[in-house]
């Protein structure tokens, strides 16, 4: 009697190798979908720290226009949306035309030991 053998079956190794190759392509994603999500929450940061200067200078526009009272330097602490912000603008003439320049600054921090900012130069009409 003649007895055929049949090899359609995985081996242990072939199993243990395919799970290996599967875990560390599970882990790369994983990775990636981390860092993605991370780099997402910063320009959400970013962005709010940027609709919060252009606001700030709206502000400071209407009130060089109406001749208010400005210190030449100022630093505030803002808040939008549950994060802090600290804003930081300087004022300085510019003899030749009608204009300010303005010097902004805005910042914030992530984590106690990530700090991030950015700044602006801007000019704004006297009249």
């Amino acid at each position: 009697m003649v007895l055929y053998k049949c090899n359609k079956a995985f081996t242990l190794i072939e199993a243990v190798l395919t799970i290996a190759i599967l875990g560390v392509l599970i882990v790369f994603v994983f990775r990636s979908f981390v860092v993605s999500l991370r780099a997402v929450k910063l320009s959400n940061d970013i962005t709010l720290a940027c609709f919060s200067m252009q606001e700030k200078f709206w502000e400071l526009e209407q009130k060089v226009k109406t001749n208010s009272i400005l210190p030449v330097t100022d630093t505030e602490t803002l808040s939008a949306y549950n994060k802090k912000f600290s804003w930081r603008y300087e004022f300085a003439d510019v003899p030749s035309i009608a204009f300010k320049k303005v010097q902004g600054s805005i910042s914030w921090d992530e984590k106690q030991d990530t700090h991030y900012s950015t700044n602006v130069t801007t000019y704004v009409p006297t009249k």
